[in-house]
């Protein structure tokens, strides 16, 4: 962790929006910003956290067989399947609502929130955009006429509505 993030909390609060979120992470700076990527790198989602729990009991499950204990085997198959069936089925099911209380985010929300800070980073910057396509002629008649490339540069973004445009737009 870098000296300038020591006293930025990383980790989304309790009931905090994701908006409200990235903007105080984008408040605190480049270095928490990149440290709080480090962390979502690392970040276990709602379905990997199914997947290697169903995967455990399967394992337990032939464990048991092989130990000879049929009638455990037979319930440890029995909860993997009933674990990891619903949920490859279904988003909303009790795992995965089980497994949200306990501080597992889905991995489209974790995705969204990685997105956004990589954009406040300013990683697609050289990425081509919808100007880069349109008629230059048509660019610098709308820039000449007051158009969104006329921003001053001294403008300073706030960083909550920078991080709800951001997320709009993700």
């Amino acid at each position: 962790m870098t000296m300038s993030t020591k006293s930025v909390r990383l980790v989304p609060r309790c009931r905090e929006s994701l908006e409200d979120h990235v903007a105080r992470l984008a408040e605190a700076g480049p270095g928490a910003i990149e440290d709080r990527l480090g962390q979502i790198e690392e970040e276990w989602s709602v379905g990997r956290t199914a997947k290697v729990a169903a995967g455990a009991l399967a394992l337990g499950a032939a464990a048991a067989e092989w130990m000879g204990r049929r009638r455990l085997s037979t319930l440890l198959a029995l909860a993997a399947g009933s674990a990891l069936c619903p949920y490859l089925l279904s988003r909303q099911t009790i795992v995965g609502d089980m497994l949200c209380r306990f501080g597992f985010r889905e991995g489209r929300e974790i995705e969204r929130e990685r997105i956004a800070l990589r954009t406040l980073r300013g990683d697609f910057r050289h990425m081509p955009t919808l100007h880069d396509v349109e008629s230059h002629d048509d660019i610098s008649r709308l820039e000449g006429e007051g158009g969104i490339a006329a921003l001053p540069d001294e403008r300073k973004i706030d960083p909550h509505e920078a991080a709800v445009e951001v997320l709009r737009a993700v």
